[in-house]
């Protein structure tokens, strides 16, 4: 359904079941498919595909602690989606609290994809299924996330990084720089750091056996 105040630009297609909500701004030659929510004031721009399941504009996860309980923090703004931008399957882009949550031109999102509020996400950007990046956190242009990537709130993801699979992200990454891991470091040292560990427990056998012939020669 689309209510009123809703603009559709021509050659686009909505599909069954799926919600255009009031003063929402959807272009030309979009794709909207079956089960689509975009939520109010919400603009998608020219040839923009989404699939099933997606929601575009829902409330961001902002609560202030209380002794009454979780006080809610009004989302007050919007989520703009960029030319050329496709968003997979049950994907969720947060509207933000003000200003707008921004999905830059020619980024492609995954299935099971979580974009917070007042994210900032660049032209030409790759996200994989089940990444999630935290709030108010600014990405940069050309960035790859693996799939399951966790990127922490407030952080600057510079033009052309990497981030590998399963990599927890809790600081900012500079551009074209690779990060991997958990806490997610520069790849190359990630990849040392993972090949001590494998031969942790040798080397602590060692250390065993070395402490054991020093107290045999104290007898």
């Amino acid at each position: 359904m689309s209510p009123a105040g809703a603009v559709i630009g021509d050659g686009t297609f909505v599909g069954p079941n799926s919600f255009i909500g009031p003063g929402v701004k959807l272009g030309r030659e979009c794709y909207i498919a079956a089960g689509v929510n975009i939520y109010h004031d919400c603009v998608i721009e020219d040839r923009v595909i989404i699939h099933s399941g997606a929601v575009i504009g829902a409330d961001g996860f902002g609560f202030v602690p209380d002794p009454s309980g979780h006080l809610k923090v009004p989302q007050n703004g919007n989520v703009i989606v960029c030319r050329d931008v496709e968003i997979g399957a049950g994907t969720t882009v947060d509207r933000a609290v003000v200003g707008s949550t921004r999905i830059g031109e020619f980024s492609k999102l995954d299935n099971l994809v979580h974009i917070a509020n007042n994210v900032t996400l660049g032209a030409g950007c790759l996200v994989a299924a089940q990444t999630g990046i935290a709030g108010s956190t600014t990405v940069g242009s050309g960035v790859v996330f693996g799939g399951q990537a966790g990127i922490g709130g407030h952080l600057n993801i510079g033009d052309g990084a990497v981030i590998a699979a399963q990599a927890g992200v809790m600081k900012d990454v500079p551009p074209g720089v690779t990060v991997s891991g958990y806490p997610a470091r520069e790849h190359s040292r990630s990849l040392r750091v993972n090949a001590s560990l494998m031969g942790l427990p040798e080397f602590r056998e060692e250390v065993v056996n070395f402490m054991r012939s020093i107290e045999e020669e104290n007898e």
